[in-house]
């Protein structure tokens, strides 16, 4: 029993005449009922009964909820949480979770297969960009290296010759619109189809290539030398290195050709 009910009990003890209490509630002279002090208490006690009646009845509702979510818990013992909610939401948010709890195992399957092969081709142009990309380096470094190879042997060449320092560069410059590389690294000079180029009957090597210039451009070489200097083709004998090439040029043989002139490089 609550404070205030007893309190109120005490103080009606103490109260030896009968309570009056207005029987319809209005106060206008109704009929009025009176209780004694046995029948006051038994009703609060009734009053009091019926409200602890309604949360004893709410606190067993939740005893029993309570029960059943522990029931419910106990299902999923060594289960991880974070695991288990991760997995729901990959089964919630993902297309494919979906078709696979549906059954379409060969729809889940073609879209694989489309994701990988847009991978595939996307590292494949990847790899065509930097094979292109090396391409273009090779490229230019072996332009570079024939140009250096041309450059070399024109130089070589007209200092042989005794041309005049300042116009090596002229010479060069000159030299490499007329000669190229050969696949064997040699130094010719060939026409648009491939045929070599000759001058005065000669194929045209550098060093036949610097016999023309001291005619076309003697300013090249100091006067003291522009008179007496030799290299003409005339001297050579059939038997001679310069005629077996010149033989081969004659003739188209590419490759007698070419083995002549390495031999010739080599000092042979």
């Amino acid at each position: 029993m609550s404070v205030k009910t007893k309190t109120l009990m005490a103080a009606m003890a103490a109260i030896s005449q009968p309570i009056p209490f207005d029987g319809d509630g209005d106060g206008d002279g109704g009929d009025k009922i009176v209780l004694t002090k046995e029948e006051f208490e038994a009703k609060i006690t009734e009053a009091s009964e019926k409200a602890v009646g309604g949360l004893k009845s709410k606190n067993a509702e939740l005893l029993d909820g309570m029960a059943k979510l522990k029931e419910n818990l106990s299902k999923f013992e060594g289960v991880d949480p974070e695991a288990f909610r991760k997995m729901t939401e990959y089964f919630d948010q993902h297309e494919e979770a979906e078709l696979l709890k549906d059954g379409k195992m060969e729809e889940v399957i073609k879209r694989r297969t489309q994701r990988e092969l847009a991978t595939y081709d996307s590292k494949m142009k990847e790899v065509g960009s930097k094979l292109e990309e090396a391409q273009t380096q090779a490229d230019f470094f072996r332009t570079r290296f024939q140009q250096k190879m041309i450059d070399d042997t024109l130089r070589s060449e007209a200092m042989k010759a005794g041309i005049r320092p300042e116009a090596l560069d002229d010479v060069i410059l000159n030299g490499r619109s007329t000669f190229s590389l050969s696949e064997d690294e040699q130094v010719e000079a060939v026409d648009k189809d491939g045929n070599l180029i000759k001058y005065e009957d000669e194929v045209m090597t550098p060093e036949v290539y610097i016999r023309k210039l001291r005619k076309d451009k003697p300013h090249y070489w100091p006067s003291s030398k522009g008179g007496g200097a030799s290299g003409g083709g005339d001297d050579f004998d059939a038997d001679s290195l310069e005629a077996q090439i010149n033989k081969a040029a004659a003739e188209g043989n590419m490759s007698k050709y070419r083995e002549l002139r390495k031999k010739q490089a080599q000092g042979g």
